[in-house]
């Protein structure tokens, strides 16, 4: 009995163990579910309000995300006093806040959207403005918007009422429809960015197509393939802000980047005076481009100014620095290289003393050879009757160069050629003052030292603050380096 009595208890102990570990488990299971609705809720009310891009439909063809209290956005304000009114003047000029008081809605918002749909075969624009009192957002807007809360702190406004009924259709519980390309651009969005955007392809075209600083500044630097939307971010980094356009794919072969030395020497000749330094990795690079809009024949050339191409072979391996600048101040951004109204100089960055000895002495005697031929020189001959006869002939000796500054230049009629040389190689230009101004200027402008050293095929210096208008004209310098994938760069004040 007391072998039974014992199996008894140690089988009812084992039962009431077994009882308070099915209490646990239920417990654990049951505070696994509260967590994991919590967690549904949080990101359903929480998360996706800060993501905005959440509540766009596929119809969505550009959006354009701003968050003005960004933290690092504030400190570059408050670093440089006029960026803030410099860039708040941008916004407005690229139609961003449009009839809205942006002095009104900022301090009352979270973040705004800026949408661009094709609705009913018509360019639309609807705004999201996410905020903690949507009941007061309404007051402030300006009359003729309509008005419909997506959420409990997201309101859609736009002038049409037709997209207003479009967006109450779109039901916040069912997930809204997006394209893949559209999903591919929006994870790129990053809170470490005071402004994220999506750009369809569809949209990108529409933008070519307005000839404005845009397409000629910045869509035309870059090959998209067919149907590739692109991503374009701002963040704010101490002193400028960065912008970062990126494609999944570009229609660019990978070519030479360029290198930190060179990336150096552009900013230590840079000039605050000259509207754009274009940077090519290599003289090739530069040729080619400009040989699209020149058509000549190779054996003709040679045989008349006397020089062979194989001699200029080696000179296309070098970088290739191009000085432009206006012959007025200030100008309209179509008028950049508008090359009647131009003077520009090119260096070839040759390190090696001796390579700069021998294609500067190159390069001289071509130029030589070519004036010869615009400026012939009378010879007398002596004929059998004793009589003398006058001739015109090519000769490169008789050709005649001053020096200013350790430049030499020829200047007569049309014609005017400059070159020179330093430790940084040969340069040549169509006008000495340029030259002059690019080596002997002690008053450099060393702004762009600030901005990061990005890798890139190509580099774009833009005095942007001598366009008269546009959206460039609100910065002060613009840094544009072209990449297989992309755009990246500085804007600067």
């Amino acid at each position: 009995m007391k072998s039974i009595s014992l199996t008894n208890f140690i089988f009812s102990a084992k039962i009431e163990v077994m009882n308070k570990g099915m209490k646990i488990l239920n417990v654990v299971i049951l505070s696994v579910v509260v967590v994991t609705a919590g967690i549904f809720v949080f990101s359903r009310f929480f998360y996706n309000n800060k993501n905005l891009f959440s509540y766009l439909p596929l119809e969505t063809k550009a959006y354009f995300e701003f968050d003005p209290h960004n933290k690092n956005l504030l400190k570059l304000y408050s670093n440089i006093k006029r960026s803030e009114t410099r860039f708040n003047q941008l916004l407005n000029q690229a139609g961003f806040w449009k009839d809205f008081n942006s002095e009104l809605i900022t301090p009352r918002i979270k973040k705004i959207g800026v949408i661009v749909l094709k609705f009913k075969d018509k360019w639309q624009r609807a705004w999201l403005l996410q905020s903690s009192d949507i009941n007061q957002m309404e007051v402030l807007l300006p009359v003729g918007y309509f008005v419909f809360p997506l959420d409990n702190d997201v309101l859609v406004v736009t002038q049409d009422q037709e997209l207003i009924r479009f967006f109450k259709k779109q039901d916040k519980e069912i997930l809204i429809e997006q394209s893949l390309s559209q999903k591919f651009i929006y994870a790129k969005f990053s809170s470490y960015k005071f402004l994220n955007s999506y750009l369809s392809a569809e949209y990108i075209d529409y933008l070519k197509q307005q000839q404005n600083e845009i397409s000629y500044l910045i869509l035309e630097n870059i090959k998209l393939l067919e149907n590739e939307p692109i991503y374009f971010g701002l963040r704010s980094d101490e002193d400028q802000i960065v912008f970062d356009l990126q494609a999944n794919n570009i229609n660019n072969n990978s070519r030479q980047k360029i290198s930190k030395s060179n990336y150096q020497l552009t900013r230590d000749i840079s000039d605050k005076n000259l509207n754009l330094i274009l940077l090519q990795p290599e003289f090739s690079d530069l040729i080619s481009s400009l040989s699209k809009n020149f058509n000549f024949n190779k054996n003709f050339l040679e045989n008349k100014y006397n020089f062979q191409w194989q001699d200029f072979e080696e000179l296309q391996k070098y970088t290739a620095v191009v000085f432009l600048k206006n012959k007025t101040d200030r100008l309209e951004t179509q008028e950049l290289l508008n090359f009647e109204n131009l003077n520009w100089a090119v260096l070839i960055n040759i390190d090696l003393e001796n390579k700069r000895e021998e294609f500067y002495l190159k390069i001289k005697n071509f130029l030589n050879n070519y004036l010869a031929f615009k400026y012939p020189s009378w010879v007398s001959f002596d004929l059998a009757d004793g009589s003398k006869a006058y001739s015109l002939i090519a000769d490169s000796k008789a050709i005649e160069w001053q020096t200013e500054n350790n430049i030499e230049y020829f200047s007569k009629d049309e014609n005017n050629f400059a070159i020179a040389k330093n430790n940084n190689g040969v340069f040549l230009a169509f006008d000495k003052n340029i030259l002059n101004l690019i080596l002997n200027n002690p008053n450099q402008d060393d702004i762009i030292k600030t901005c990061p050293n990005f890798k890139g095929n190509e580099l774009i210096l833009l005095n942007s603050q001598k366009f008269i208008h546009g959206i460039f004209s609100y910065i002060d310098r613009t840094l544009i380096f072209t990449q297989d994938d992309g755009l990246k760069g500085c804007l600067m004040w």
